[in-house]
């Protein structure tokens, strides 16, 4: 396929919305609000509790014992790691918001987002329950899949139509010639007829 027939298919797939795009759009606002939301949330109550300890252990000369400890006990690692995780997650949901038009981001937003769907930034399950946000990540995720996943299935059914238009042109241009062409030639007496 050339650089033309490219863009022509191209522009066949985008000419109107893909039917999945609003879905995307919304899902990534929503994912994007509650990532910052709790990433900020987490960072403030972690910063307060984390810096007086952190001033504490110095005047006591046990900070280097105190970071090492920190980061072998799993839960409090995971309090260090979620607020770079939840970044991750709003720096990801900007991108699917820019690119929610277009269906090629789709292979890579749907995995991710299924691994979203299954990060928690609690181990307590009653509070996994409770937490409001689980809902909104819950759904924010699904809308995303949802979204992109219409977007693809829009975006190949289309690709499929102007194969077809393309081949049912072809084939309609070879007929038209080949009628043409025998339309042309004039025809040949016969020998016997012109004697």
């Amino acid at each position: 396929m050339n650089k033309r027939s490219k863009k022509a298919l191209k522009n066949y797939v985008y000419r109107r919305p893909l039917t999945g795009s609003k879905l995307v759009f919304l899902g990534a606002l929503a994912m994007m609000i509650w990532s910052v939301w709790e990433c900020v949330i987490r960072v403030d109550s972690f910063d307060s509790i984390f810096g007086v300890t952190v001033r504490f252990m110095k005047e006591k000369g046990l900070l280097r014992e105190y970071i090492e400890e920190l980061l072998h006990d799993p839960a409090s690692r995971m309090e260090l790691i979620n607020p770079v995780i939840l970044a991750a997650i709003s720096l990801f949901a900007l991108i699917v918001f820019f690119s929610s038009r277009f269906w090629k981001p789709g292979f890579l937003a749907i995995p991710v987002c299924a691994a979203i769907m299954f990060f928690h930034t609690t181990g307590n399950m009653i509070f996994r329950t409770l937490n409001l946000f689980e809902t909104i990540k819950f759904a924010s995720a699904g809308a995303v899949i949802a979204g992109e996943s219409m977007n693809i299935v829009s975006a190949l059914t289309r690709k499929r139509q102007y194969r077809k238009q393309i081949t049912a042109r072809k084939k309609e241009r070879r007929l038209s010639s080949h009628v043409t062409r025998k339309t042309l030639i004039p025809e040949r007496r016969h020998p016997e007829i012109d004697m």
